[in-house]
């Protein structure tokens, strides 16, 4: 399963839902062939390098 990891500084439900549209049209199942870590610094700018390092922790994919 493929690790695929989401860093923002807010929620962009809209430009998620064309995410994972795409992963579909690549032929991807969210949580059969991937899963998406979503991490989010709540707008506070300075939450971000911890985020990162979470997301680095977890070893997602690059994807191609």
């Amino acid at each position: 399963m493929r690790s695929v990891g989401w860093l923002a500084m807010a929620s962009q439900s809209t430009l998620q839902a064309e995410f994972q549209r795409g992963m579909h049209a690549l032929g991807y199942v969210d949580g059969s062939t991937w899963t998406l870590h979503e991490h989010y610094a709540e707008n506070a700018v300075e939450k971000l390098p911890a985020l990162a390092a979470e997301l680095a922790r977890l070893k997602v994919d690059d994807l191609p």
